[in-house]
């Protein structure tokens, strides 16, 4: 049977879930609001998947036309997920199908054109919503927002308030009367027991979270280039503190960190290595303050400084914000007119659709795979 409680939430056995919905189907009169998408009531026994739910919230968001919003997902995957579920739902209703145009992804991949003309078109407000990863989450400034999204957790409270830190900034926050507009951050949980726990223990999100300590081992490929950037600004000491060649006759500030614990303990001492086996690291000996004694007489000791070698220009740009890989892939538009419908290279950038880093692109992009693009199934 069936039984409403105090939150009019319809109970139903599981054994009789099939006949008890077409049961409650005819309960609802005509005259009674029905369950769509913009009239939405609480009349559902039975989650949809959090990206879905995601989608939902945005595209009830978009219709509204009063509130901007942005929408984090953890993953590319669930950026495109939720994006093109959003757009689905948009079409779906004929008062709404013109509102397409008003929300788009974002996300790391896209080319560079394609992220500036989002930012640009989310900085003079031509969107409504924004559905991105964490690449929203740090260095685009962004006035106006009114809603965060969260589908699911993104795995520590300072990331998560980083993003909620999106709305309720900028002019748009503020009345001509000078009243302060309120925002909102709405974070739909997963399934998976740490997010349930937090669903059902809201107030320790806000007291502490959940985080879990870091136990993998640092990558080796992702500390090469921070040791050239960190080796191009200044010598490199190892497991001694950086004062030390500050002032050869001065005190050593033992609580200040090393470049080995900031770099990776014993993965600092193998990457070095091997950067100045290929010529990109110089070594020289310099002197240093290695001890002081109890009367604070610094000990001077010749000790060997990495740095990186002139031949390196703009180590900087060895270091990727949206990948942590060396090597990606371009997924090219082959109908591009700039392409031709040429394979051996790509003729012009304009054609460049995303890029898949080299761990992923064997099992997301292979040949005949099907992707996910802006909204656009694509085949490969």
């Amino acid at each position: 049977g069936e039984e409403m409680n105090e939150d009019g939430l319809v109970e139903i056995s599981i054994g009789s879930r099939k006949n008890s919905r077409k049961r409650k189907r005819k309960h609802f009169s005509e005259g009674d609001d029905a369950v769509t998408l913009f009239n939405h009531n609480n009349y559902f026994t039975r989650r949809c998947h959090s990206a879905d739910e995601t989608a939902f919230l945005l595209a009830k968001d978009i219709a509204t036309g009063s509130v901007r919003c942005i929408a984090f997902c953890k993953t590319r995957m669930l950026v495109e997920w939720v994006y093109e579920r959003c757009l689905a739902i948009l079409k779906s209703d004929p008062k709404t199908s013109h509102l397409t145009s008003k929300v788009e992804s974002y996300r790391g991949g896209y080319s560079a054109d394609a992220r500036r003309s989002i930012e640009d078109r989310l900085f003079k407000r031509e969107l409504w919503g924004v559905v991105g990863t964490n690449a929203l989450e740090l260095g685009v400034d962004v006035g106006g927002i009114d809603l965060t999204l969260h589908c699911g957790y993104p795995g520590s409270l300072n990331s998560l308030l980083q993003q909620s830190g999106r709305a309720g900034r900028g002019k748009g926050s503020v009345t001509r009367t000078g009243e302060i507009v309120p925002s909102c951050a709405i974070m739909i949980c997963f399934s998976s027991p740490s997010e349930q726990y937090l669903w059902r223990n809201p107030t320790s999100l806000l007291s502490r979270g959940v985080a879990a300590p870091p136990t993998l081992p640092v990558n080796g490929s992702v500390v090469k280039g921070h040791i050239l950037c960190a080796g191009e600004e200044f010598p490199l000491v190892g497991n001694r503190p950086v004062s030390c060649l500050l002032n050869e006759y001065g005190n050593v500030i033992g609580t200040m960190s090393t470049d080995c614990e900031l770099l990776g303990g014993e993965v600092y001492y193998i990457e070095v290595e091997y950067l100045f086996q290929k010529g990109l690291l110089t070594r020289k000996t310099v002197n240093a303050v290695t001890q002081v004694d109890e009367k604070r007489m610094a000990k001077v000791n010749e000790i060997e400084v990495y740095s990186t070698h002139p031949v390196v220009k703009h180590p900087w740009q060895r270091v990727s914000l949206r990948s942590i890989e060396p090597l990606n892939y371009s997924i090219v538009d082959l109908s591009h007119p700039m392409q031709g419908g040429k394979t051996d290279k790509i003729y012009n950038q304009a054609a460049v659709m995303d890029s898949i880093p080299y761990s992923r692109v064997f099992y997301h992009a292979f040949p005949g795979a099907v992707i996910m693009h802006r909204g656009r199934k694509v085949s490969v």
